[in-house]
C-alpha cells in the first residue's frame, strides 16, 4: 500500500490527462490575461478616440464662430460700400445738376451779351443820327422827335427783356 500514498500517477493516461489539464490552465490564464491587455488597450483607444473627437468638435465650433463673424464683417462693408454708391450718386445727380444750371446760365449771358452790343451799336448809330440830323439843321423837328420816339420805344422792349433774362439768371443762381 505503498501506493495508496505516492502521489504520482498511476497510469500513462493519467498523466497525459494532468498535461493537458495544465496545458489548459496555462492556455486558460494566458487566453484571460490576453483578454485584460486587449480591454485595456480598447478602453485606452476609445479614451484616444474620444479625446479626438472632442478636439474635433471644439475645432468645428471654433471655424463655425469664425465663419459667422466673418460673414458678418463681409455684410456690414456690403452694406457700406452699397450706402457709399448711394451717397455718390446723389453727388454726382447734384453735379449733374449744377451743370446744366450754369449751362442755362451760361447761354442766357451769352444771349444777354450779344443783346447788350447790338443795344450799344443802335446807341451808336442813334449818337451819330443826332449829331449829323442837329450840325445839317435841314429835317423837320417832327421827323426827329417820331424818330426818337421809335428808337425809345425799341430801346425800352430791349431793356425789359434783358430785365427778364438777367432775373432769370439770378433765378437759376439762387438755386445752388
Amino acid at each position: 500500500s505503498a501506493d495508496a500514498f505516492t502521489l504520482g500517477p498511476s497510469s500513462d493516461t493519467e498523466i497525459i490527462l494532468r498535461v493537458e489539464l495544465a496545458a489548459a490552465k496555462a492556455e486558460t490564464a494566458g487566453a484571460k490575461a490576453y483578454g485584460k491587455a486587449l480591454e485595456q488597450q480598447m478602453a485606452q483607444m476609445s479614451q484616444a478616440f474620444a479625446d479626438k473627437l472632442n478636439e474635433l468638435q471644439e475645432q468645428i465650433a471654433s471655424y463655425q464662430l469664425e465663419v459667422a463673424e466673418k460673414s458678418l464683417m463681409i455684410e456690414n462693408l456690403e452694406y457700406e460700400v452699397s450706402e457709399e454708391q448711394k451717397a455718390q450718386d446723389v453727388l454726382m445727380s447734384r453735379l449733374h445738376q449744377t451743370t446744366d444750371r450754369l449751362q442755362q446760365t451760361r447761354a442766357l449771358m451769352d444771349e444777354t451779351d450779344s443783346m447788350l452790343k447790338q443795344e450799344f451799336s443802335e446807341i451808336r448809330q442813334l449818337r451819330d443820327t443826332f449829331q449829323q440830323r442837329n450840325a445839317g439843321g435841314m429835317e423837320s423837328h417832327s421827323n426827329r422827335t417820331r424818330d426818337i420816339h421809335k428808337t425809345l420805344e425799341r430801346e425800352g422792349n430791349r431793356r425789359d427783356s434783358l430785365k427778364a433774362r438777367l432775373q432769370a439768371m439770378r433765378a437759376a443762381n439762387s438755386t445752388y
